[in-house]
């Protein structure tokens, strides 16, 4: 593997992030969860984007595009992403995530497929919330975090890298995750 991550700093334009941010807060919020429904890893509310959706086509081959695009320092076997995840992390309930990976080592029975690569998109300016940072545990030099609040930003990662959002303090962090799947790891 070359890297550890790839980034692309202001990748999306703030127009279109903000056209994102109120496109989804359209969509039904829910109170996220973990594998496994560990308690106090998590709290933040998710809203799903579903790839049906006609609306939304633009952003699943813009998504698509950079995580292929991405993937060329991995070389991982991937084949498909399902939905977007839609983030909001809120100081109203001091929002989190705790150290975790996206990976499930042991796929879940009847499925042939593995999340191989995480990606992130920061929706949010950073001036409007304090906290919230996005945080890795790597051996190799991480990202900065002054880096991945930028408005715009995307990151892409081998979902097996264990990373944080740190307890938003004021304001609101809104950010767009997904999952590229592949095989299992051999």
């Amino acid at each position: 593997m070359r890297s550890m991550w790839q980034m692309w700093k202001n990748y999306m334009p703030d127009s279109q992030c903000d056209k994102i941010v109120k496109q989804a807060l359209e969509i039904a919020p829910v109170q996220a969860t973990t594998y496994g429904n560990v308690a106090d890893l998590r709290r933040s509310k998710i809203r799903w984007i579903q790839r049906a959706d006609a609306d939304w086509d633009w952003l699943f081959r813009d998504i698509e595009y950079v995580c292929k695009r991405a993937n060329t320092a991995f070389g991982f076997d991937i084949n498909l992403f399902h939905e977007i995840q839609f983030t909001e992390y809120d100081a109203a309930y001091t929002g989190y995530y705790g150290w975790h990976e996206d990976l499930r080592w042991i796929p879940q029975s009847g499925s042939n497929s593995q999340r191989k690569l995480s990606f992130v998109l920061q929706l949010s300016d950073p001036s409007t919330y304090t906290g919230g940072d996005l945080e890795f545990q790597m051996n190799e030099q991480s990202p900065m975090p002054a880096d991945l609040r930028i408005k715009g930003t995307t990151i892409v990662f081998p979902s097996f890298i264990k990373h944080r959002v740190v307890p938003v303090t004021s304001g609101t962090r809104y950010s767009l995750v997904t999952w590229y799947e592949g095989p299992p790891f051999k």
